[in-house]
């Protein structure tokens, strides 16, 4: 799952790559996409990885909550979820039903304000992750498709998570 309690840092960008990249290897891939706009749902359905018939499958499920089964999964080997910036998914996810899960949160070591709120936002559920040995684990990672310094943005993102007792 992706997700990021902030618009603007490239969840449905990353979810789409990893759903692209994983089909691409020969895995079967059920992309679901809870996101506003359904972005991600748009740009794979013009993919041939995801065209009918190609063993791949897209949920559209626009501004709905993060649902805990997903009728058919087990016909494949990954779902890659795009979320919303919405703050029930954190909620969502320290219920503790999502056994197994990863959790990927890109943030763009470059906008103050995100360096400031996201660790904070993530605080609770990598609390959650880490006392729960069932919970999801997650990977916050600098999205550095923006314009910066790598290592400089790499830094930003250290420290603004060590404030919150991130590792």
């Amino acid at each position: 799952m992706i997700n990021t309690p902030k618009g603007g840092v490239g969840k449905t960008t990353t979810a789409t790559n990893i759903a692209l990249l994983l089909a691409r290897r020969g895995q079967r891939v059920l992309a679901v996409d809870l996101a506003g706009g359904l972005l991600m749902s748009k740009a794979l359905a013009q993919t041939p990885e995801f065209a009918a018939g190609a063993g791949n499958r897209i949920d559209s499920k626009e501004a709905e909550r993060v649902p805990t089964r997903f009728p058919g999964a087990s016909s494949f080997d990954y779902a890659v979820i795009d979320t919303d910036d919405s703050y029930t998914v954190f909620e969502d996810l320290l219920k503790g039903e999502q056994n197994g899960w990863r959790v990927i949160s890109p943030i763009n070591p470059l906008d103050q304000v995100g360096l400031q709120r996201i660790p904070h936002e993530l605080r609770a559920v990598s609390v959650g992750a880490y006392l729960s040995p069932n919970g999801p684990k997650m990977k916050v990672f600098a999205n550095m498709a923006y314009q910066g310094d790598v290592v400089e943005g790499t830094a930003n993102l250290i420290e603004a998570l060590s404030k919150e007792g991130i590792e």
